[in-house]
């Protein structure tokens, strides 16, 4: 056999050829898995600094605290302390993270480009870089310059809970309002106005968010006429029913002061403020006067809307008023002999004389000249209609009689309005004018009116005080009740002690279903929430044990409504812990949604958060049921007490609807990892 034809030792020729191939192709394997498992450590790095920082958003929010966390948890070389180091091997002078940056290192990212510091932001932004991420075998070089990973949490004004306590909180922030024209007589809505909200300013002596609307075209046809006043719950309502059934039966829409049957239908309304509307045409006589211009003035009355809408009743008004009894010499309170008709006008009613002879009443005096010349006047001799603090419309009569004619009444020739929260709800001021102020008292045609309305500022205010004055919760008792049924099957107290298992969400402007749609299994958030009647006041006070005391009657988690370190203010963590079982999340519902006797379902405008610091113990006497010192006293039986507080849920228990939190409104934020 040759020695050429040998062939022995070809295998490992073969072998010495290959071998570097199959030595890069394996180490080509190994960084590419090397290269992998940095990159998804970084994400891991980024998603966890994005998530601890939006742990630690607090109100008063501060941007260090923040910026501190996301970085420790990010890996941060810089950090003395520091998590989730990126894996060996790693130079940590490769490693760069940028906060709330536009761009990422290797880019030309910097500190807070995109959209400033976390709290000006409402989010927190974190973007890491690796540079030269080196050879997994130690090679010199790096085939890759820079990986790069990023994760976001944003701070979301909140829009589902669930775990929410089974009580409705009435809103007094309307996003939408309305004036209302009616004719008293028929019902008849002859113009609706739009309202614009305005600034917060002081009317009537409280401080009130004003909603004015632009010069709109009303007929006066009636001698009597109202304002009703419209509110919503919903961005950019507008009336658009031609009746009023239609217009308050709209959902998230509250009229003022309407009421409303079973089947939707207005079966009374009041309004809010009263136009006297009155005809210049026809000549009256004494047996049929003819009542024109009639006015109500500020007496013993001082508040600004005074004296047609009263938030400050209880006192007295004059009144002014034209009647035509026909072509009666210069003074028609004279007797015949002297050129008159011996005509008496008095104010009828509300606090003035009702004996003697008639007409009885406040007597009216005839004005021969003067500013008041050809007017009947009310006097501080004859006395002045005084309007009780009832909350309740009070209609001003005339009783009258001349020479010829017997005593008579000519009715509702003017009106004054109490106001209350049962009638005019959050509405604290009403103002109806053309070109001045004042307008209403009109002759019959067309008029271009506007109204002014003040609005309480919200009682749902966020507080930071460690002395302000506790809010109540009536839980149950009475017809007008906050409790919700918010889990079927379930009774009071597992929903206090547990919270509502179904989700629910902040009602867009859409129809509440039926009360029997709410059940479960649940297929969909849940836009609306049943209310609840009746209940026993034992069931509140052991499901608040249940809740922040974990069902002990001892004091096992105390009221943590103290100002602990002394700044001045209530804050988190500094002085209620995190976690504290007292914060509890709370439906917030429209205004009126408790003003039935019956179970009804109500939409859901927001959600709350509320600090508990007291409660009512079992029975009526408004004994104190929570075991810890220092609870706030309560008013009764069926009540929790404490403070509405501005509260960030770091654990996500909802969403939130991409609306930044306005860190100063009322309402409850979430942190949500949106990148």
């Amino acid at each position: 056999m040759s020695i050429f034809r040998d062939e022995r030792g070809g295998v490992l020729v073969l072998v010495a050829v290959c071998l570097p191939v199959i030595i890069l192709f394996a180490s080509f394997v190994l960084d590419v898995g090397h290269w992998f498992e940095h990159k998804r450590h970084l994400q891991l790095q980024a998603d966890a600094g994005a998530l601890a920082a939006g742990g630690v958003f607090r109100i008063p929010c501060a941007d260090a605290p923040v910026e501190a966390e996301a970085r420790r948890y990010a890996g941060d070389p810089t950090q003395a302390t520091r998590f989730n180091a990126q894996v060996p091997p790693t130079d940590d002078a490769n490693v760069h993270v940028l906060i709330n940056s536009g761009q990422y290192w290797n880019d030309g990212g910097s500190d807070y480009s995109d959209g400033g510091g976390p709290c000006a932001a409402k989010h927190v932004d974190v973007k890491i870089t690796e540079g030269d991420l080196p050879f997994f075998f130690g090679l010199a070089g790096s085939l890759v310059p820079a990986i790069n990973a990023h994760a976001r949490v944003e701070i979301q004004q909140q829009t589902t809970s669930a775990g929410a306590l089974p009580v409705g909180v009435p809103d007094n922030n309307p996003t939408a309002a309305a004036a209302i024209f009616v004719n008293a007589g028929t019902g008849t809505v002859l113009a609706t106005e739009s309202l614009s909200k305005g600034v917060s300013t002081t009317l009537n002596g409280k401080t009130v968010t004003t909603w004015s609307g632009a010069a709109t075209p009303v007929d006066i046809s009636a001698a009597n006429n109202t304002v009703i006043i419209a509110l919503s719950g919903r961005q950019g309502w507008a009336p658009t029913g031609g009746t009023l059934s239609a217009i308050c039966n709209e959902v998230l829409v509250e009229c003022y002061s309407v009421t409303i049957d079973a089947t939707g239908t207005v079966t009374g309304f009041t309004g809010l403020s009263f136009i006297h509307g009155y005809s210049t045409a026809g000549t009256g006589t004494p047996l049929a006067p003819i009542v024109r211009d009639t006015i109500l003035y500020r007496v013993g009355c001082g508040d600004d809307s005074a004296p047609y809408f009263l938030l400050n009743a209880g006192c007295t008004v004059g009144v002014k008023t034209m009647i035509d009894f026909g072509p009666t010499g210069p003074d028609p309170s004279l007797p015949p002999a002297q050129g008159g008709i011996g005509a008496e006008v008095k104010v009828a009613g509300w606090g003035c004389p009702n004996g003697g002879a008639n007409p009885k009443g406040c007597a009216l005096t005839y004005n021969v000249s003067g500013a008041n010349a050809g007017y009947w006047t009310t006097t501080a001799a004859a006395g002045y209609p005084g309007m009780p603090a009832d909350g309740l419309a009070h209609s001003i009569d005339l009783n009258w009689k001349t020479a010829t004619s017997s005593a008579q009444t000519l009715t509702s020739v003017h009106r004054s309005f109490s106001a209350s929260s049962a009638t005019s709800g959050p509405v604290d001021y009403v103002s109806v004018s053309e070109i001045g102020p004042g307008a209403n008292s009109l002759a019959f045609g067309t008029h271009n009116l506007s109204v002014t309305i003040g609005v309480e500022e919200s009682l749902q205010a966020n507080s930071t005080d460690p002395n302000a004055a506790p809010v109540y919760l009536k839980v149950v008792g009475g017809s007008q009740n906050q409790a919700l049924d918010c889990q079927e099957g379930a009774n009071l107290r597992d929903e206090l002690g547990s919270g509502c298992t179904p989700t629910y969400a902040i009602n867009p402007g859409i129809p509440c279903e039926s009360y029997q749609y709410y059940v479960l299994p649940q297929t969909a958030d849940w836009y609306c929430v049943r209310t609840q009647t009746g209940g026993q006041n034992g069931q509140v006070t052991q499901g608040m044990l249940d809740r922040t005391q974990g069902g002990s009657n001892s004091c096992v988690n105390p009221n943590h409504w103290t100002d602990a370190n002394g700044d001045g203010v209530i804050t988190i963590p500094e002085d209620i812990p995190d976690g504290d079982p007292r914060l509890i999340p709370v439906f917030v519902t429209p205004f009126g949604s408790f003003g039935g006797s019956g179970n009804a379902v109500v939409p859901i405008v927001n959600f709350a958060t509320f600090y508990v610091t007291g409660f009512s113990a079992p029975g009526n006497g408004g004994g104190q049921g929570d075991p810890c010192p220092g609870a706030d006293p309560v008013p009764g039986g069926g009540y929790i007490v404490g403070h509405f507080i501005k509260y960030i849920d770091a654990l996500n228990q909802g969403g939130g609807g991409g609306a930044p939190c306005d860190f100063s409104s009322f309402g409850t934020c979430v942190a949500v990892l949106t990148e």
